[in-house]
C-alpha cells in the first residue's frame, strides 16, 4: 500500500491542506494498512483521516488529554488502535472502531531542576 501512495502523490504532483487543528501539529502517522492518517495537535486532539482510492477525508476527533497531544503511533499490525502521548503526562490508547478511549496510563512527570 505504501508504494501506491508514493506513486499517486508522485504522478498527481499535488499537494492539499486539511484543517483538522486549532493550534500547531506535533505528530502525524499512517496506520499499518495505508488507510488512515492520523494527527495530533498542541490543541489537546488528535484527528484521524481515512484515505478512500485517492481522497483523504476526515473521520473523527479524539479528545481527552488535559495537555498537548505530544506523539502518536499506530499498532504495528491492528489498523483500528493508535495510542497518544500528551503534555499531561498521560498515553491514551483509541480504538477508531468506537471512536474512544480504551486505557489511559498515567505517566511520571519528568524531572524538574
Amino acid at each position: 500500500m505504501a508504494k501506491e501512495m508514493q506513486e499517486v502523490f508522485k504522478n498527481n504532483n499535488k499537494s492539499r491542506e486539511f484543517q483538522a487543528h486549532s493550534a500547531k501539529v506535533h505528530s502525524v502517522a499512517w496506520s499499518c494498512d495505508g488507510k488512515r492518517l492520523a494527527s495530533g495537535s498542541f490543541d489537546k486532539t488528535a484527528s484521524v483521516f481515512v484515505l478512500e482510492k485517492d481522497r483523504l477525508t476526515k473521520e473523527n476527533n479524539y479528545r481527552g488529554h488535559g495537555d498537548s497531544v505530544d506523539q502518536l503511533c499506530w499498532h504495528p499490525t491492528n489498523p483500528d488502535l493508535f495510542v497518544t502521548a500528551s503534555g499531561d503526562k498521560t498515553i491514551r490508547i483509541w480504538d477508531v472502531r468506537t471512536t474512544k478511549c480504551m486505557a489511559t496510563v498515567s505517566t511520571k512527570a519528568e524531572k524538574e531542576y
